[in-house]
């Protein structure tokens, strides 16, 4: 898993109208209707009662899954993602 975070920078002219839609996109509906269009699994853990069976498999989120996750290493692949591509591209092109 990676981390993501919804932002209102400081200073923004429209930050009531940022905020509400945060508030809304963090809402159990939308949380479940975006499991329609990709497998992305909802923050909103509130959100899988009304998903579809069928997507739940490929959700990361779903209970099943849910403790097979593992969080991203951000400060190794920091340090190693030079050596990383280059091994990747090495393999890729053979």
């Amino acid at each position: 898993m990676d981390i993501e975070r919804w932002i209102v920078p400081k200073g923004c002219k429209k930050k009531d109208l940022a905020m509400k839609f945060i508030a809304f996109a963090s809402k159990v509906l939308p949380q479940q209707n975006l499991t329609k269009y990709i497998s992305y699994g909802p923050v909103n853990q509130q959100a899988m009662t009304n998903i579809d069976p069928k997507m739940l498999p490929d959700l990361p989120t779903a209970p099943a899954n849910f403790h097979k996750q593992f969080f991203v290493n951000v400060e190794w692949w920091a340090a190693n993602k030079d050596r990383v591509l280059e091994k990747w591209n090495s393999w890729i092109l053979k």
